[in-house]
Parts: structure tokens; C-alpha cells; sequence
């Protein structure tokens, strides 16, 4: 039995699993509930903080307008007013998130229901502005893959666009041998390249979906949103980069496990990343006017250009346009 008292996470595992997301089938969606909670912990915490409240996780009895608007206004406040920085879409899902959980503990005896109904969500999300995402040009891809190529320190330093000493993001050790960083960014690119998959995907591919003679890829179905495997060609230089890397030679259980992605902090640390590296290339003048998802849109929106002119050529015989327009797109000029 739930009360005003039980914490929205206990909920959401014991009680709103259960009757929404069971099943092996919902894994990735319990996944992404699991992290906009613990976004709303983390926005709750701020928001007593500012009371001058004692911290503590956010209960059953605290969801109310003032705690959403709260957590969504964080979310799309700049990181110098104390905020994440984010999209309004990116609010937008921990708001729909929220207000699942929360219309669920309002129909629920369990979590005593009737309490709850006169204070259900009316918060309103914000107005998006749907943009066309701009696919990175092959010379801007080039630029890129070289800034990747002379990142200093190992994986998991932070490398001061001002200058001075790289150092290591996380608390703790890290969690495999020292690897050089630009070893480990211009792989993750050059698979992100020859994929075009969501970077969440791609940071959890097992070693073992990996064939390095045939230069394959199976991203499995379980971490994208289609629920489909999905199996790639990758570029010679991807398969030359993960043969540097050596994931299956050092034991690691996934491609990329050289970062430890199993946290929002290493999740924001790695957007982060992503922006010192398009400012590292030149193509932005600022970590503040570049976002993680300025690089993986730009990858994606190219690798859907590619299977657009892969289907147009079908229709139309192999147009000299098409193919010279997938040959400039693919045929990159990598630098070693």
C-alpha cells in the first residue's frame, strides 16, 4: 500500500511497472521512466534547496504544478542560472513522463487515489518549434573526425578549451585501462558515422556484435526505438578504429565501455564532449552555442540522406546524381 509518504520512485518500480511496462518488451521504455524520476529528484532537491528544506527524494504527496513547472523551467534554463541547459523537448518528455506517473497514482487506490485526483497535472507543456536537423557536410565531417584524432588526454578527461592539464570527469577509477581519448572519440564517431543510430544505442552495442573481418555491425533491437536488430557495413576506417581500440582484446562487454555510461552525469558529461569537439573543429565558437545534439543530429540526418539516395537509386536505375551524391556522402577522406 502507497501513501502521500512513498517515494515516486518506489511507485514507479513496484506499482506502475507492473501494470503499464511489464514485459521484456518495455525494458527501454522502464529505462527512460527511470531516468526522467530521477531528473524530478534531482529538480525537487534544487527546489527545496531553495526553501531551505532538507533534501530528500521526492514523495507521492509532492507532485503539484509548482515541483513540474519547477523542473521544466531547470531544464531549459542555461547552465549559468543553474540549469541543465536543455531543449524544450527535452522539458517536454520529463513532463509527459511525470504526468503518466502521476495520473496513475491518481487513479490508484494503492496510492491513495482520491487524495490525489483534485490536484492531478495541469501544467502545460512548452511549445516546440520543430526544426529540420542540417546533416553535416563531408568536408565538416572531416573536420570533426580530425579534432576527434588530436583530443588530448585519456577517455573520460575533460580538455580545457583554455589550456592546461586534461582531467578525469568522474568520481571514482576508472573502470578499464587507460585509453588515449582521441583513440576512443574518433571510433565512436566514425560507428556513429557508419550507423547513424541514436548515441544511446551506440554506447551499448556488446563486443560480440562486432565482426571485424567482415566489417559488420548488429545494433540489437532491444536499445532502439524501432525494437528491431539492425545489422551495418561499417566504413573501413570505423572497423580500422575499433581494431585500435581493442574492445575484444581488453575484455570490455560493450564497444564503448572505456566510458562509464550508466549515470545522467557521464550521459551529460558525454553531450558535453560532443560540444568541445565541434568547437575543437571550428565549426562552433563556443561550448554554450554547440549542444550534443547538434553532432548526433547532423550524423543522423546524413546517415537518413544516405538510405533515402539508396532507395531513390533503386526507383530510378542508378541516376548519375544519386550515386555521386552518396558517393560524396560516403567516400570520406578520413585523417590518419
Amino acid at each position: 500500500m502507497f501513501g502521500p509518504d512513498s517515494l515516486v520512485l518506489d511507485y514507479l518500480k513496484l506499482c506502475y511497472f507492473p501494470d503499464r511496462l511489464a514485459g521484456d518488451a518495455h525494458t527501454q521504455s522502464r529505462d527512460a521512466y527511470l531516468q526522467q524520476i530521477a531528473k524530478l529528484d534531482r529538480h525537487f532537491r534544487a527546489w527545496l534547496a531553495l526553501r531551505n528544506l532538507p533534501p530528500r527524494p521526492v514523495a507521492i504527496g509532492d507532485l503539484c504544478d509548482e515541483v513540474v513547472k519547477f523542473a521544466m523551467a531547470r531544464e531549459v534554463e542555461s547552465p549559468a542560472e543553474g540549469g541543465q541547459g536543455n531543449s524544450p523537448a527535452t522539458a517536454n518528455k520529463l513532463y509527459r513522463h511525470v504526468k503518466s506517473v502521476w495520473a496513475h497514482a491518481a487513479g490508484s487506490e494503492d496510492a491513495g487515489g482520491p487524495m490525489l485526483v483534485k490536484r492531478i497535472c495541469r501544467s502545460k507543456p512548452y511549445r516546440e518549434v520543430k526544426r529540420e536537423p542540417r546533416a553535416w557536410l563531408p568536408e565538416e565531417i572531416q573536420q570533426i573526425i580530425a579534432a576527434a584524432l588530436t583530443m588530448p588526454g585519456l577517455v573520460g578527461d575533460v580538455a580545457p578549451l583554455s589550456g592546461g592539464a586534461p582531467r578525469w570527469t568522474f568520481s571514482g577509477p576508472r573502470p578499464y585501462a587507460d585509453v588515449a581519448a582521441a583513440d576512443f572519440w574518433s571510433a565512436l564517431l566514425l560507428v556513429k558515422l557508419s550507423t547513424g543510430g541514436r548515441i544511446s544505442a551506440t554506447m551499448q552495442i556488446p563486443t560480440s556484435n562486432w565482426d571485424p573481418q567482415r566489417a559488420q555491425l548488429l545494433v540489437p533491437g532491444e536499445k532502439q526505438k524501432q525494437r528491431a536488430d539492425q545489422v551495418f557495413d561499417l566504413l573501413a576506417s570505423a572497423n580500422d578504429a575499433l581494431l585500435k581500440l581493442a574492445p575484444a582484446d581488453r575484455g570490455l562487454p560493450t564497444l564503448f565501455a572505456d566510458w562509464p555510461f550508466d549515470t545522467d552525469r557521464s550521459w551529460r558529461s558525454l553531450r558535453y564532449h560532443h560540444s568541445i569537439l565541434l568547437v575543437r573543429s571550428g565549426l562552433f565558437a563556443s561550448p554554450d552555442a554547440a549542444t550534443g545534439d547538434d553532432m548526433t543530429a547532423g550524423i543522423e540526418s546524413l546517415q537518413q540522406e544516405r538510405e533515402i539516395d539508396d532507395k531513390a537509386q533503386e526507383l530510378n536505375g542508378g541516376g548519375h546524381a544519386v550515386v555521386h551524391r552518396r558517393r560524396k556522402s560516403k567516400g570520406l577522406a578520413v585523417p590518419r
